[in-house]
């Protein structure tokens, strides 16, 4: 019985095995499956989080400047044999043993120069800016994605192509032979046609090594198993929407996150400016004090409460600070002018960008006319070879042309995706991604 039940457990757990196999032999992900994933596992944007909230603590660590300086001080202490006398006592008092006191303080700032003001606004650009990069780092995953899973679906592709090809190339070859043994083919055709399987043969072994470095950095890009295979999804690549029209170069620019993040950082810059001139202001605190002492036969304090105005100005700013200030103004300029810098570079991308996404188009238009006309050489070439009216050359030159415009065909479609994420990626609207299912 327990030999059965041994042997019966094993079976189920072939089974499980098998089909565990089996699931993750056609797991599938699509285009927005790799990007969520890639998202969600990408260290950039975990050490991103990370920095934002770095930035969300250090505006409300500026924010608490506002709030009361509080501080209580006490102390219990044994004494020597001190000689303590008074002015005008020619006594000498009884030494104490020891003494005890608590001190405590209080300071709340009434006016700072703005310092306080300006340091909360200064982090909050920061804090603003930091969010911004961040956007323009969870494009940069994105657009490598993309370019890693078009990459594996060229070379999936090319495969299929290619070894399509062979089959067919092979069978080829077979009926060669038979014809050869027949007298009806010489030799020397029957080696081009077994050059043929070859070269493809050679072809795909390359194929296979793109496809196989595809997936792989596709995998650690996405966060899967360095061993997870897949097939790439073309739904995404053949829903290709067209361009409702051009974005310019000023709506790029109000789209764009690392445009808005050097903005926010030119104003951070504007603020520490301000922040720097702030020194020359007076400080004013409203200050209060409680004091309670205890020396044994010598002193008693008790609840001494005093409350005032307590006003401080550092008169060495006046020579010090300018040259810190003349600091921040030269780091104000510079981001302005990369600013303008920036504006130029957008300009040319979203032109640039423009431009490519409609050659893709064009070509993509042209290789399927190709392809038509590839294989309508094909087929009348192959009909006159069995005609005796073409060589097996121009048979196998007609099925190589037939074999790279179909490779191309699929390469011309992908590079279009490629171009028109490119062209979302300049105009700071990848976000369109979602569109596609």
């Amino acid at each position: 019985m327990k030999k059965q039940i041994k042997q019966l457990s094993a079976g189920l757990f072939a089974l499980l095995v098998c089909s565990a196999q089996e699931a993750s032999a056609q797991q599938s992900y699509g285009l927005h499956d790799i990007l969520e994933l890639g998202l969600q596992n990408s260290h950039t944007m975990k050490i991103n989080e990370a920095e934002r909230a770095e930035n969300e603590y250090a505006v409300k660590e500026a924010k608490m400047a506002y709030l009361p300086n509080l501080s209580v001080q006490g102390q219990g202490a044994l004494l020597n044999s001190p000689d303590i006398r008074f002015m005008g006592q020619s006594s000498q008092m009884e030494s104490p043993k020891n003494a005890a006191f608590v001190l405590g303080n209080l300071s709340v700032p009434v006016f700072n120069g703005f310092q306080l003001r300006n340091n909360v606004r200064m982090k909050q650009e920061i804090a603003l800016a930091g969010m911004e990069r961040e956007s323009v780092d969870s494009t940069v995953v994105v657009v490598q994605l993309i370019d890693s899973y078009i990459s594996l679906y060229k070379a999936q592709q090319s495969k299929k192509i290619i070894e399509q090809s062979i089959e067919a190339a092979r069978k080829r070859v077979s009926d060669f032979e038979k014809m050869k043994e027949n007298g009806l083919l010489s030799q020397n055709d029957f080696l081009k046609a077994q050059l043929q399987v070859s070269q493809l043969e050679m072809s795909l072994v390359d194929v296979q090594n793109k496809e196989a470095l595809a997936q792989y950095n596709l995998n650690i890009l996405a966060g899967l198993e360095p061993t997870t295979s897949f097939e790439a999804d073309s739904s995404a690549i053949f829903a290709l929407p067209g361009l409702a029209r051009a974005s310019t170069a000023e709506e790029s620019m109000t789209s764009r996150r690392d445009y808005a993040a050097l903005e926010h950082q030119y104003n951070a810059s504007e603020y520490a400016i301000q922040l720097q001139r702030n020194k020359y202001y007076p400080h004013v605190n409203v200050s209060g004090m409680y004091v309670s002492m205890y020396v044994p036969n010598t002193l008693t304090i008790g609840n001494m409460v005093n409350l005032g105005l307590s006003v401080s100005f550092d008169i060495s700013s006046l020579y010090k600070n300018p040259a810190a200030v003349a600091i921040r103004e030269q780091q104000s300029k510079q981001l302005n002018e990369q600013l303008s810098q920036l504006e130029d570079k957008i300009r040319i991308e979203v032109q640039k960008g423009y431009l490519d996404y409609q050659t893709a188009q064009s070509k993509t238009a042209l290789s399927e006319k190709i392809t038509e006309q590839a294989t309508e050489n094909f087929r009348s070439v192959q009909e006159k070879f069995n005609n005796n009216l073409a060589s097996t050359s121009d048979l196998l030159e007609a099925e190589v042309t037939l074999l790279q415009s179909q490779i191309n065909e699929q390469l011309a479609q992908a590079d279009a995706f490629l171009a028109w994420c490119n062209y979302l990626n300049v105009t700071g609207n990848l976000d369109q991604l979602r569109s596609i299912q």
